[in-house]
């Protein structure tokens, strides 16, 4: 591993052996073999024992005696050191919060790394063709670290206020808030746009649009100034995203731009960069086959591609979930586990999540589509912050409506209007009257 102090080692375990809650959500990301120092092994060892026995922090005399239950003398130390070491250990004050947790953090980096490099350079004897994108991806693993801590928000605090507020909304100087494409959804919503932090569904039948309007909100999103990851998890490939966002920002029909050659292609875009502050310097498209990677995976690869890209993306579109590896036993569950996963993503990157799923089959023919078309999982209800559903007036019209079905904060059960360009991949909101006349157009009364 690689060569991390004594001191530090001693520290870290030090705060373990004080703090609960930190052991808690440090224990799944290490163990005794992350120590070179023996004392620190044994102690570390015997605490880990010891916790998952009792759920609970030792205290000195319960430590000691845990000590002569674990200890072993592969350590390299005697176990009269490492309980000299554990009682001065005890003596220690407790560490700030942030320096202690910025220390596991850069402990756990560099005693993974080591890892991996230890890892590929054991393969690369037996495999001299070894791909260099192994190590890459090994390393990327080993440096993504995410420790979460917490502590009472004192309303009367105005640090604490504005550390909350800029997480969530911004300031002038670094906006948080994403406007989406459809103005009255803005006007319904607590803070006039998506909310960072927050899983938002759209729910619509095959066919009806989805990634449409997906898309167009990611062209809005890039348009602000927000870097943009597009994920598409099913049928559609890199290319098929790159020629829907490049039709719908230039609005030239997709079939002529597939036509183009390359060049020509390229001057579109060089076109829209002018027009739009090099808009395409902030979307990223991935694909998945369906049935591919699991959510979990995913998510690690998100991680990865922001560290890549020295990104922080401002939108994660995921469309559509449905289509991951699922690792429930159930529906229920799936739903559950799937959007419990999201929502973390998005609580930790301070990110928009935009999710695609399908209503019930009941539900397809339905005009407005309701809230409980798409609650087949309580569980997954919990997670979504904003649920609008969508459909066409009838199958092939080009006028639909939409449904703010859930809102937890701001204005829910409004309905919405909209007209589609498929060619253009282009979804705009109408009013009421624009709406009957397209509907009436389409021979629907």
């Amino acid at each position: 591993m690689a060569t991390v102090s004594k001191e530090t080692q001693e520290t870290i375990v030090a705060a373990l052996l004080k703090d609960s809650y930190l052991y808690s959500i440090c224990k799944d990301e290490m163990n005794d073999g992350y120590f070179s120092d023996g004392s620190c092994k044994v102690i570390y060892k015997s605490l880990s024992v010891y916790y998952d026995k009792y759920n609970t922090i030792p205290g000195l005399n319960e430590m000691l005696i845990m000590i002569d239950d674990c200890f072993y003398t592969t350590a390299g130390v005697t176990i009269t050191e490492v309980k000299d070491t554990c009682c001065r250990l005890y003596e220690f004050e407790e560490p700030d919060e942030t320096f202690i947790k910025d220390k596991i953090t850069d402990f756990l980096r560099k005693v993974r790394s080591s890892s991996a490099l230890k890892n590929f350079v054991d393969k690369m004897k037996v495999n001299p063709n070894l791909e260099s994108d192994t190590i890459v991806s090994d390393l990327a693993k080993a440096l993504d670290v995410q420790l979460s801590t917490t502590r009472v928000f004192m309303m009367n605090d105005i640090d604490q206020v504005k550390e909350a507020r800029l997480a969530s909304v911004g300031d002038e100087s670094c906006k948080r808030i994403i406007k989406s494409s459809i103005n009255s959804l803005n006007a319904c919503l607590m803070f006039k746009g998506w909310q960072p932090s927050t899983v938002n569904m759209i729910v619509a039948p095959p066919a009806v649009g989805k990634s449409m309007l997906l898309i167009n909100e990611g062209v809005c999103a890039a348009k602000q100034g927000f870097d943009v990851l597009h994920i598409f998890i099913g049928d559609m490939v890199e290319y098929d995203g790159f020629i829907r966002y490049l039709s719908c920002i230039s609005k030239t029909p997709q079939n002529n731009l597939v036509m183009m050659s390359l060049e020509k292609q390229q001057d579109v875009v060089n076109i829209c960069n002018q027009q739009f502050n090099n808009i395409f310097n902030h979307i990223f498209i991935l694909a998945y086959p369906s049935l591919s990677i699991a959510v979990d995976a995913l998510i690690e690869d998100i991680n990865k591609f922001e560290k890549q890209l020295g990104k922080d993306f401002g939108m994660i579109i995921i469309d559509y979930p449905d289509n991951l590896i699922q690792e429930g036993r159930n529906l229920y569950e799936e739903g559950g586990t799937l959007y419990s996963s999201l929502e973390r993503l998005a609580r930790v990157s301070k990110s928009v999540v935009l999710v695609a799923s399908q209503p019930s089959k009941y539900y397809w023919s339905y005009e407005i589509i309701p809230l409980e078309a798409a609650a087949e999982s309580s569980k997954k209800q919990m997670c979504v912050d904003v649920m609008l559903t969508m459909n066409l007036s009838s199958r092939g019209s080009n006028a639909g409506s939409m449904l703010l079905a859930k809102c937890r904060k701001g204005e829910q059960g409004k309905i919405f209007r909209f007209k589609t360009d498929y060619s253009r991949c282009q979804i705009e909101e109408v009013d009421e009257g624009t709406y009957q006349a397209l509907k009436a157009a389409s021979g629907i009364k």
